[in-house]
């Protein structure tokens, strides 16, 4: 039913002409009320929705709207005038906007529309349900709150910042151990959006493997979450919810893999690259020494002979994409084994 609903009242505002970005962040339905004595009026009725961001990146001629509040109104005629208004904690009526844009319209008749653009504090106010609409036509005058749809709202939305793989867009974490039995890994929620400014609620999940109706083996509340893995496999999940509704889960995976897969990694994608046959085997040469010594523990030994590859890497004046994409696997290898001068191991 939610999922209807929330269709038919997107629908109701495209045919106006508001400008969409797919679910609002939250629908209003407005009832008037007739004020001073005012006769009853069946066809004065008004929608709106609120978005925080309207984008839509492949079409470029489409504007990006923040905390944009779109209102309609259904009229019988034109009014003299029309407000947005905003209830003070003393129960007066502060007037934010005007309606200006009162059409006649073929198809629909008359109406008015108003899109405005709203501050942290007047979008509490407005999911609060402190926002009316007025409508004056001379003796008679109609006011209507611009009643909050909490059942339609969105809530929270998870952003997480993977680094892309081989220059493609990810969905995973990739961790290496700098000892072959474990890495500790840090999330990041801070990147999460709530669409009212409202504090926000984190769950982190985790489970080995790919099976989710095992017992987890990870779990933290904090926006940001640490723990160390053993080598392998997992799969994520981050829900953050606030006071008005919870967010949609996020899955996502994490592998914690040796320094020597890390570099046979490097190796693969070595071979099937378009660099001669002699520089491959220069370069696979010199990675495949790196693994066989992380693979016994020699992890100073293995930083060695990245230090090696890496420099034949510059010597090779390949082109400046090639060169880093070959380069940063290493030097990534190198920063999670976090030699700073100071070793544990003695080879």
């Amino acid at each position: 039913m939610k999922q209807i609903l929330i269709f038919l009242g997107v629908m109701t505002l495209a045919m106006r002409g508001i400008a969409q970005s797919g679910i609002p962040d939250m629908v209003f339905f407005v009832s008037f009320s007739g004020l001073s004595g005012s006769p009853s009026n069946s066809v004065l009725w008004g929608e709106a929705e609120y978005n925080r961001v309207e984008q839509i990146p492949t079409l470029p001629i489409y504007q990006v709207y923040t905390n944009r509040l779109d209102v309609f109104i259904r009229l019988p005629a034109l009014p003299e005038n029309a407000w947005i208004l905003e209830k003070e904690a003393d129960g007066s009526f502060l007037r934010v906007a005007q309606v200006t844009n009162l059409i006649v319209d073929a198809i629909y008749g008359p109406y008015g529309q108003q899109s405005l653009t709203l501050t942290t504090n007047q979008i509490h106010s407005l999911i609060e349900g402190n926002w009316y609409a007025e409508v004056d036509f001379g003796d008679s005058n109609y006011i209507g709150n611009l009643a909050p749809q909490y059942e339609l709202a969105n809530g929270p939305k998870v952003v997480m910042v993977f680094p892309p793989i081989n220059g493609y867009p990810s969905r995973s974490y990739f961790v290496i151990s700098p000892n072959n039995r474990n890495a500790r890994f840090d999330f990041d929620g801070s990147h999460c959006v709530d669409p009212f400014y409202l504090p926000m609620q984190f769950f982190w999940t985790g489970w080995a493997g790919y099976d989710l109706s095992g017992t987890p083996i990870f779990a933290d509340t904090g926006m940001d979450a640490v723990n160390v893995f053993a080598i392998g496999s997992y799969t994520i999940r981050l829900q953050v919810n606030d006071i008005i509704e919870n967010g949609q889960p996020f899955y996502f995976g994490l592998q914690v893999i040796t320094a020597g897969q890390a570099a046979d990694t490097i190796i693969s994608d070595i071979q099937s690259s378009g660099i001669s046959e002699y520089k491959k085997r220069v370069l696979i040469r010199v990675l495949s020494t790196a693994e066989a010594l992380f693979n016994h523990g020699h992890m100073v030994r293995g930083r060695f002979e990245l230090e090696v590859y890496k420099n034949i890497v510059r010597a090779s004046h390949f082109d400046s994409t090639l060169t880093f994409n070959l380069l940063q696997p290493a030097q990534d290898i190198i920063d999670a084994l976090g030699f700073d001068g100071r070793c544990g191991e003695m080879d």
